[in-house]
């Protein structure tokens, strides 16, 4: 289908990263984009990589049509154009990194939030074009963006290939550091989607630790993870892998099909091939199992991952791959900086809470009670984010959070009495006010009086009266001032006084009628 970007209603591939002979340009400005709009959400981003002409981007389209559509029952057969370009064949057709322009936005059904879906293809990797240099940049970025990243490549026989697996060298870099560093797996969730498996000792579709789709067989457990008899080297490469992922799983696939493979006919697919493209999409994205961004275990919405997307767009500024440490570094820096700042929301919230359940104000021994209670609780919000770095540097951590929050004990002791002593004041000038609306409904009903008695009020009694009520308006005034109620409110009780007074001094009885 060429080179071609199509634009829809529903957004368009944008340029990420630019492949270059003379180097690279990562361009952060499209994903910015992107996180902007999805904005306080939770955001996920699925990133296919692997091998060239293994059909990456022919994949990511039907994860269009899937979320497109809603999933609806014909999803598959939507007519909508393709979106990312694709063509058959064993070429390269992506050249650096594409995102699409819009996220999809999905309620998890976990706990009905709104995720942020976002998607990202790119180039083939093993081809003639791209240097090692090319394949490490574009699998590092990858890697560090997404909360899933498939890696989506042939079969090699009865495994995956070690060829492939050693090119995922980029991890064990960033798997020494944590190894030393941080008890957390760097990354998330890796998937190996392996096409045109005919091996027939396994069935298609889903491996992993816990789900088999053959029943006493586990093809993940027995290609994965490093066996004795492998060669040392072999082990390393898997266990480094392994090591780096939370969860690590794998799709077998069969031969798409002749038709599709020849002539980039989508209508040539092969009956089970399309059978377990719809299955493997469907699982994927479906709202039960999102996987959202995390860093350390920390969930990052649109606005946290435009702070990595940032750092990251500085660290691969200059045409060169970053270092691994320098790029660790930095995300140890954000994630521990992040976490310390929804520790100390945690604490205000808390705080407030406390405060709001006795408005009256706290004693001493009551309030220390409440900011020690609290103090714990962001202590131990701090500890389920997981901080990152090495035992120094998580010290250092806690102690600035627990500074932190000692310094705002005196501004939230003097919280509480202003509560307190306002709450107090209010309470007197409300019975203040109710006193001056009594004495009004006195004058009131004098004039209800008179007016019942003999209808005539002499100029004196209309002026006495009217006087007095001036008073109680001057005394209204002020009361109202500190008294919780709505300007206009307070306006129109003025307002209704003021006429009540000129009504009562203009009032004309029959005689001087």
């Amino acid at each position: 289908m060429g080179e071609n970007i199509c634009e829809s209603k529903h957004g368009k591939p944008e340029k990420l990263l630019e492949l270059r002979s003379d180097g690279f340009e990562f361009n952060p400005n499209p994903l910015l984009r992107v996180l902007e709009k999805v904005g306080e959400r939770p955001v996920a981003i699925y990133s296919i990589n692997g091998p060239a002409g293994t059909g990456k981007s022919f994949l990511l389209n039907y994860f269009l049509r899937y979320l497109i559509t809603n999933g609806k029952d014909d999803w598959m057969s939507t007519n909508l154009e393709e979106k990312f370009s694709w063509r058959g064949g064993s070429g390269r057709n992506t050249k650096g990194m594409l995102i699409w322009s819009e996220p999809f936005i999905l309620k998890r059904k976990s706990d009905e939030k709104e995720v942020g879906v976002i998607l990202i293809d790119t180039q083939g990797s093993f081809d003639q074009e791209a240097t090692m240099k090319d394949n490490a940049i574009v699998f590092a970025l990858s890697t560090l963006i997404s909360s899933v990243l498939i890696f989506n490549t042939k079969a090699n026989g009865r495994d995956i290939g070690e060829d492939k697996l050693q090119f995922l060298q980029f991890f064990a870099g960033y798997a020494r550091l944590t190894d030393e560093k941080n008890e957390n797996e760097p990354f998330q969730k890796l998937i190996f989607l392996l096409r045109d498996f005919d091996i027939i000792d396994y069935e298609y579709g889903y491996y992993d630790d816990f789900n088999t789709a053959t029943a006493g067989k586990n093809f993940k457990k027995e290609m994965l993870n490093p066996r004795k008899e492998q060669p040392e080297q072999v082990q390393i490469v898997h266990s480094k892998i392994l090591s780096n992922f939370r969860s690590v799983g794998c799709y077998l696939m069969p031969h798409p099909g002749k038709e599709l493979t020849r002539k980039d006919n989508p209508s040539g697919m092969d009956a089970d091939f399309k059978e377990h493209l719809k299955l493997f999409t469907e699982s994927i994205l479906n709202t039960e199992n999102i996987v959202s961004k995390k860093i350390g275990r920390a969930e990052l919405d649109g606005r946290h991952l435009m702070r990595f997307a940032k750092m990251w767009a500085n660290k691969f500024n200059n045409s060169k791959l970053p270092e691994v440490a320098s790029l660790f570094d930095s995300t140890v820096n954000i994630h521990n900086a992040m976490s310390k700042r929804l520790a100390m929301e945690h604490f205000n919230v808390k705080m407030d809470d406390y405060m709001k359940e006795m408005p009256r104000g706290m004693n001493q021994y009551q309030f220390d009670e409440r900011f020690n209670l609290a103090l714990k609780s962001a202590i131990e919000i701090l500890r389920s984010l997981k901080p990152m770095g090495d035992k120094n540097v998580v010290d250092d951590l806690m102690e600035e959070l627990m500074n932190d929050i000692k310094s705002q004990h005196k501004w939230f002791f003097m919280a509480n009495e202003h509560n307190a002593k306002f709450l107090q004041l209010e309470e007197r000038y409300s019975e203040k006010v109710a006193l001056i609306e009594k004495s009004l409904d006195n004058n009131r009903k004098r004039l209800a009086e008179l007016s019942a008695k003999n209808n005539y009020f002499s100029w004196e009694e209309k002026e006495r009266i009217a006087s007095q009520m001036e008073e109680y308006k001057k005394q209204m005034e002020e009361l109202l001032k500190n008294v919780k109620m709505e300007s206009g409110q307070k306006n129109k009780k003025i307002s209704d006084l003021e006429k009540e007074i000129q009504q009562i001094r203009t009032r004309k009885d029959k005689r001087e009628s």
